[in-house]
């Protein structure tokens, strides 16, 4: 298993992607990481479903400003057990308002890591194969909205108690997150 990772996979993402050349600031309300560095900021909201997320997004992206939103999302709905099988028609209609808030902010969807519950890594299953076509018909709509496969990257060794990944599977996450 392994320890939890505070900031996340932020942590790893940060200078991968400035030793590339890219200029990195993230945005956000909150602030945590594992070191004191400037870029701490992000909207994630720990334990929060997809709806909760939806009620408050259009003010996050008017004041953040994104050009590039990193949305993993999902996860409580589905270890929940909370109208699962209606949790992708959410993620839609929440890509949506972020896509007619943020217009030109390229989004970035990754699909579920897997849970180490059988019964619940079913319902992570279900809801990561919805994802390609919402995907494909947001970009059908012209918008920049891309694919991040997380769930074959990250195995169940790289989580901390099951569900969370440890500071492996975050630095996993990093990795998928930033391959062109």
């Amino acid at each position: 298993m392994g320890l939890m990772c505070r900031g996340g996979y932020r942590n790893f993402l940060l200078p991968a992607l400035q030793e590339r050349g890219y200029p990195i600031e993230f945005v956000g309300s909150k602030r945590n990481g594992l070191t004191e560095s400037a870029e701490q900021n992000h909207e994630g909201h720990s334990g929060w479903q997809i709806g909760e997320i939806h009620f408050r997004v259009k003010g996050w992206l008017s004041d953040a400003q994104p050009d590039v939103i990193l949305l993993l999302i999902g996860t409580n709905d589905v270890l929940r057990n909370d109208a699962v099988a209606q949790a992708p028609q959410r993620l839609e209609n929440l890509i949506n308002t972020m896509a007619q808030q943020s217009p030109r902010a390229i989004l970035l969807v990754g699909t579920l890591p897997p849970i180490v519950h059988p019964q619940i890594n079913r319902r992570v299953q279900d809801f990561n194969r919805q994802l390609p076509g919402i995907v494909q018909r947001q970009r059908q709509r012209g918008r920049a909205v891309h694919l991040v496969d997380l769930y074959p990257a990250l195995t169940t060794e790289d989580l901390a108690d099951g569900v969370h990944p440890n500071i492996r599977g975050h630095q996993k996450m990093a990795i998928a997150g930033r391959r062109p």
